[in-house]
């Protein structure tokens, strides 16, 4: 996971500016409502780069929840601790930590977006958060996919913004390990996930926007 971290930690400003456009965060604020989380809540933005998400996150939690930031990226994190700071959130919390072997028990709400495609075993994975959550809980994953429009250029338009957001030398890596090139590999992992998702846990919402290209899945745990 090295790379992604390198990726982030150089990146971290212009990244968030792409990525916290409003175009983008009305998506997020969208899949964020369908957690309908309460006042008071608990949730972690796993892979949460810059923080794009989290005045999102606050705004459904409230003063009185709490935000739990999980990234590789210590840069992107003190970014986040910056930001907390200078916007008086006392309820946002940074922890470096790899997605993929989360060390708290004690969240039930967990959110990713964008980020889920470039864990090194997506399916493994999140069938291991479903495994060590509570009945009841909530994951909602937002992403960009191939869609299923027929438009050629619009799928070269959505290819460069996913490979914005996927560092160099993971794409390399992800083409070594599957016939195709990196972001049909990510593109396969989030497919894979969905379909598991969907076929083992209570769906509460499942949306696509810009002819599928942009999607979201929220479930709760049975």
């Amino acid at each position: 996971m090295g790379n992604i971290q390198d990726f982030y930690d150089r990146w971290k400003e212009p990244y968030h500016l792409f990525s916290s456009n409003p175009v983008v965060n009305k998506w997020r604020k969208q899949a964020v409502e369908s957690m309908d989380l309460n006042h008071g809540d608990l949730v972690a933005d796993i892979g949460c780069g810059t923080g794009a998400n989290v005045p999102i996150l606050i705004n459904n939690v409230g003063e009185k929840g709490q935000v739990i930031c999980v990234d590789l990226s210590r840069e992107s994190l003190q970014m986040i601790k910056e930001r907390s700071v200078e916007m008086g959130w006392g309820n946002v919390h940074s922890l470096n930590a790899d997605a993929t072997r989360l060390p708290f028990s004690d969240v039930q709400n967990y959110f990713a977006s964008f980020s889920i495609g470039m864990f090194p075993n997506t399916l493994a994975t999140v069938k291991n958060w479903c495994e060590n959550l509570d009945t009841g809980a909530t994951i909602c994953l937002l992403n960009v996919v191939r869609g299923n429009g027929s438009s050629s250029l619009f799928d070269k338009s959505m290819d460069f913004f996913t490979g914005l957001s996927v560092p160099a030398g993971l794409s390399e890596k992800l083409e070594t390990s599957v016939n195709g090139d990196g972001l049909d590999r990510l593109d396969h992992n989030i497919r894979s996930v969905h379909d598991y998702l969907r076929d083992n846990q209570k769906v509460l919402d499942h949306q696509e926007r810009l002819d599928g290209y942009i999607t979201w899945i929220t479930v709760q745990i049975k």
